[in-house]
């Protein structure tokens, strides 16, 4: 089943000067029908992502985000898709998240989520 995934650096640039953050924080949108769709990221042990899942929303929630950046095919999300999403903003992110390394993590989120499209629960 097809997902979206984007970057954001909003939140980590207001962020920047009290803490040692990463670059950018890592989202994927699943689409209604998705096993996942509409699930608490706090209940999603079992996704392997760099700090957990720390974000799960309707993508309206995600809609006056700036800087959005695509990194899997896409122009816009539907505002009825679910986001998942991690953070970069923990202790000494700074030195080790690129965004180059978010983009890389945020795909290998998006892998998992599509798998998991293969299987219901």
């Amino acid at each position: 089943m097809k997902t979206i995934a984007f970057i954001n650096s909003t939140a980590n640039k207001e962020f920047a000067e009290e803490m040692s953050c990463g670059e950018a924080n890592g989202y994927v949108a699943v689409p209604p029908g998705h096993p996942l769709h509409g699930k608490d990221s706090v209940l999603l042990y079992d996704i392997d992502v760099h700090g957990g899942l720390t974000a799960s929303a309707y993508m309206s929630s995600f809609m006056l985000m700036n800087d959005i950046e695509f990194i899997s095919d896409a122009e816009e999300i539907p505002s009825d898709w679910w986001v998942f999403g991690f953070d970069t903003i923990h202790f000494n992110d700074k030195y080790s998240w690129s965004k180059e390394r978010v983009k890389e993590e945020t795909l290998r989120l998006q892998d998992q989520l599509e798998a998991k499209a293969g299987r219901k629960k």
